[in-house]
């Protein structure tokens, strides 16, 4: 009897262990994958093909992270995570911006006030435009906006803004602050004959206004121009009178005790500054030459600079003011 009740047992156990058998023409094969998250969804890309389940796998695929059991087809969107927790293919779809809370809530790649959803939000500051990216927007324009800060100048140039360096002798206010001042560069007058030193320069500001060089607020001891050709003799300037016997270049000329003849074709009392010049007296001739424009009588040395792309005042500097 207990012969026949071990067969038995031995029989059943057999037949067992070939109807689950993968090998069995009875069974039918599927694919399976795998579920390492255990969220119930399988990995696409690892599968295994059995007639039943192996440990660990799935029937059902889709999940687009097998590592993260909150991110399968099908689960709640967590709006700001940046994950497509429901494998949808779509980051944070259908989620609204916060706009104080420090996260890009809709995932559109822009957090808080910088995303274009909180314009007009109360919790948020004005932003202004910044076309030229220095990092200083125009208070003149919000559209688009991307900076706090309202203080640029000209927003179209990088190189001006209130934290730019002020460039001397021009028109530009490079750091934005033309209310206050300009900086200009003045030459040592040592010898208090008007005429500056080119070789001991001083860059510093005019204050405000300072819109022509009646103006302007000069450094004591100094002046506002470099004509001087010796700063150590106040007799020696360029419109001096020259000393036939001194052995000086009394007017600056680059001649010494001999007084030379410059044209003066506008007639505005200033010499071609381009002429070599003659010992001969001539009618419409002048003793000095500093005239920049012989064919302009507006133009000469001390005349009213204007903005007109001229260098007026002959200085050497266009529209300084």
């Amino acid at each position: 009897m207990k012969t026949i009740l071990k067969l038995s047992i031995l029989f059943i156990l057999v037949l067992v262990v070939a109807c689950g058998s993968d090998d069995d023409a009875s069974c039918t094969e599927q694919a399976w994958y795998q579920d390492a998250d255990v969220d119930g969804f399988g990995n696409p890309a690892v599968t295994q093909n059995a007639c039943v389940q192996p440990a660990g796998y799935v029937l059902v695929s889709g999940d687009c992270d097998d590592t993260d059991a909150i991110t399968y087809p099908g689960a709640n969107e967590i709006c700001g995570d940046g994950i497509d927790n429901n494998c949808d293919g779509q980051v944070d779809e259908n989620c609204v911006e916060i706009c104080n809370d420090g996260v890009d809530n809709d995932g559109d790649g822009f957090t808080d006030c910088e995303d274009p959803d909180c314009s007009g939000d109360v919790t948020c500051p004005t932003l202004y435009a910044d076309n030229d990216g220095d990092g200083y927007g125009d208070p003149n324009n919000t559209t688009n906006g991307v900076v706090t800060d309202n203080t640029d100048c000209d927003d179209n140039d990088a190189y001006i803004n209130p934290g730019a360096t002020e460039i001397p002798d021009n028109n530009v206010d490079e750091d934005c602050d033309a209310s206050s001042s300009k900086d200009y560069t003045f030459y040592a007058d040592n010898d208090g004959d008007g005429y500056g030193d080119i070789n001991n320069p001083l860059i510093a500001s005019c204050p405000a206004p300072c819109n022509y060089e009646a103006q302007m607020t000069i450094p004591t001891g100094y002046v506002f121009n470099s004509l001087d050709c010796y700063d150590g003799d106040a007799s020696m300037h360029p419109f001096a009178t020259e000393n036939t016997t001194d052995g000086l270049d009394n007017n600056c000329d680059g001649n010494t005790d001999v007084v030379y003849y410059y044209q003066d074709a506008d007639g505005d009392g200033f010499g071609d500054s381009n002429d070599l010049g003659t010992t001969v007296n001539f009618a419409g001739s002048s003793t000095n030459r500093t005239d920049c424009d012989d064919n302009d009588s507006n133009v000469y040395f001390g005349a009213p600079e204007i903005a007109d792309g001229i260098d007026n005042n002959c200085n050497g500097l266009v529209d300084e003011f």
